[in-house]
């Protein structure tokens, strides 16, 4: 038998029948017509060479070969069924691991919150958190490879088309300066050549220069003197509080630290652009049930975070609106640039 000649619909009107025992009956419960249902029993008669139902009085009682084909086709159909179906998905019964890829500065402002609002409603899930490649490189390869399920950043790159690559926006930030509380050159705010003629933890990820802030001063005619060259923003920050350098840092990182390690917040003395930090991830996953509604408490809690209907007041630069910008989809395109 060539199964490039049968209509699976048959097989659909044979369980129909089986469960009925009667022509009228599975034509009803098929929403088909009695002649249709009829007229699909003959080729039923001829593609199976059996009569397959035998009329007993009122009812149609299946043959022996009926009865042997009852079961497999049944079980054929409920798992095309099963296939075919939309994927219902709780919570409450998802134990899987989400991969996630971010910066240091991220890891400590944004990723527990999220992790808290994701056990909230799927206690045996994990959010498995790994470091980038570099603070403004997109991990291309690995979301395309699976090997990531998001990714988190600032990227100064935008996705091409054919990347497969979606995004949504999170949130704005812009650099500020730490120094510890007391340091005895910075008051409030500091004039340019204060901040160059102090010593600087900067922060370079992966360690090759010169990095924005260098550049930006590079248009000023200035160079500012280096202390301590460091990988991640945390080990920026518990430097300073302990000498009398300067970092520059991430406004949102800087006011999450800045009490517990007793640091002081100052305004860059010159226009930095605004970093505007997206969350990327493959289509493959674009509809996937459980992705769907991690990606929605991640956007969720970002806004209730930082500056959503019930969330705190939002973070404002020295010399514009508030860091926040509303999450929507955008299908990849536009995705958030870095500087």
């Amino acid at each position: 038998m060539n199964l490039k000649t049968i209509d699976l619909n048959l097989l659909i009107t044979f369980e129909a029948l089986i469960a009925e025992g009667h022509v009228t009956r599975a034509a009803s419960a098929l929403g088909l017509t009695q002649p249709a249902t009829s007229n699909a029993l003959k080729r039923l008669r001829l593609l199976f060479q059996d009569p397959l139902f035998i009329r007993v009085g009122r009812t149609m009682q299946p043959t022996t070969r009926a009865r042997e084909l009852s079961q497999p086709i049944s079980a054929a159909l409920a798992q095309v069924r099963r296939a075919l179906s939309t994927p219902q998905f709780s919570p409450q019964n998802f134990s899987l691991a989400i991969r996630v890829a971010t910066t240091d500065d991220i890891e400590v402002t944004l990723i527990p919150r999220i992790v808290k609002d994701l056990r909230a409603q799927a206690p045996a899930m994990q959010l498995v958190s790994r470091r980038l490649a570099g603070i403004f490189d997109l991990p291309l390869e690995e979301l395309q490879t699976g090997k990531l399920d998001l990714a988190i950043g600032r990227f100064s790159q935008e996705s091409p088309p054919a990347s497969g690559i979606h995004c949504r926006h999170l949130y704005e930030d812009v650099p500020v300066c730490i120094v510890r509380v007391g340091h005895p050159g910075v008051r409030r705010r500091l004039t340019l050549s204060q901040f160059v003629g102090l010593e600087h933890v900067i922060v370079l990820y992966p360690p090759e220069g010169p990095g924005m802030i260098d550049r930006l001063l590079t248009t000023h005619g200035v160079q500012r003197k280096v202390a301590i060259a460091a990988p991640h923003f945390t080990t920026a920050a518990f430097a300073v509080a302990n000498s009398d350098w300067v970092a520059t840092v991430p406004a949102r990182f800087a006011h999450a630290v800045a009490d517990p390690l007793r640091l002081k917040v100052v305004p860059l003395p010159f226009k930095v652009p605004r970093q505007r930090i997206g969350l990327f991830w493959h289509g493959r996953n674009a509809v996937e049930p459980s992705h769907v509604w991690v990606r929605e408490i991640i956007c969720t809690s970002t806004q209730l975070a930082y500056g959503g209907q019930h969330g705190r007041k939002p973070l404002r630069s020295a010399n514009g609106p508030p860091l926040i910008c509303r999450a929507k989809s955008n299908g990849g395109r536009n995705c958030p640039q870095g500087v």
